[in-house]
């Protein structure tokens, strides 16, 4: 591929993202202005993307804007996209790297539901199970999730679940929640500190998408003799990086 083809992708997909911001149609004028190309470039690569039915012209305002056909696209892109077979080799190598186990969940109105658990040796003391189901509010994966939620969301949430008392260290109150949630906000994942189970800590991460949406999360756990808090700090990185990479592929950040 030649500098003239590539330089002519560039720019159609530059024109392309700066139209997605104007979904009421821009014009011409404006388009070239903000894509820094002449009107006659613009008008010509936009009237190839017209006749592929990627972009339409308003013929009362003379507006360009986009039409589904991208949608469409992105659309049959996502149905390859199954989030198990996705992270499962992402998850292997965390548990590689770590020797610790891993977990994927994903929400189900104020639970998580497993999806996968991987346990180094196929040892593992943790009641976690295959299709097993927790409140949000007492474990890392949960509360990882409920702080990519808005703060409207976190109060339904709660208020949906039962709150029971699992350990001593369970948060049983929405004042206390909505600390944590504020913490987690601001180092990027969450922790369980014997909320759910005693004896066992881990550290969480959510998966978002596109939008922003949390659509699962991720989770080394341990014993607390095996969990210290200088271990979580230590693998607190690997796993908001394993969740971004993640994330990445559908794509979030």
């Amino acid at each position: 591929m030649d500098n003239s083809t590539v330089q002519s992708v560039e720019r159609v997909f530059s024109i392309l993202e700066a139209l997605s911001e104007y979904p009421k149609g821009i014009s011409l004028g404006d388009l070239s202005e903000i894509v820094s190309l002449h009107k006659s470039t613009v008008f010509r690569l936009l009237s190839t993307l017209g006749k592929m039915n990627y972009i339409t012209k308003d013929p009362i305002t003379g507006k360009y804007k986009l039409t589904i056909r991208l949608f469409e696209i992105g659309s049959r892109a996502l149905d390859g996209f199954d989030l198990l077979s996705v992270s499962r080799p992402y998850l292997e190598k965390l548990t590689s790297l770590t020797n610790e186990v891993t977990h994927l969940v994903v929400p189900d109105d104020q639970w998580v539901v497993y999806l996968y658990k991987q346990a180094p040796h196929n040892f593992s003391i943790m009641s976690s199970a295959i299709g097993m189901r927790n409140y949000m509010y007492c474990t890392g994966v949960g509360k990882s999730i409920m702080a990519a939620c808005s703060d409207e969301e976190i109060i339904r949430i709660w208020h949906s679940s039962e709150i029971i008392p699992y350990t001593p260290s369970t948060l049983t109150s929405l004042a206390a929640m909505q600390a944590e949630i504020k913490i987690i906000r601001q180092q990027g994942y969450a922790i369980d500190n014997e909320e759910h189970e005693p004896g066992i800590r881990c550290v969480a991460a959510a998966i978002t998408d596109f939008s922003g949406k949390a659509i699962a999360a991720i989770s080394l756990a341990a014993t607390t003799y095996r969990m210290s808090d200088a271990r979580i700090q230590e693998l607190a990185p690997l796993v908001i990086s394993t969740a971004k990479s993640i994330s990445s592929v559908f794509g979030g950040s």
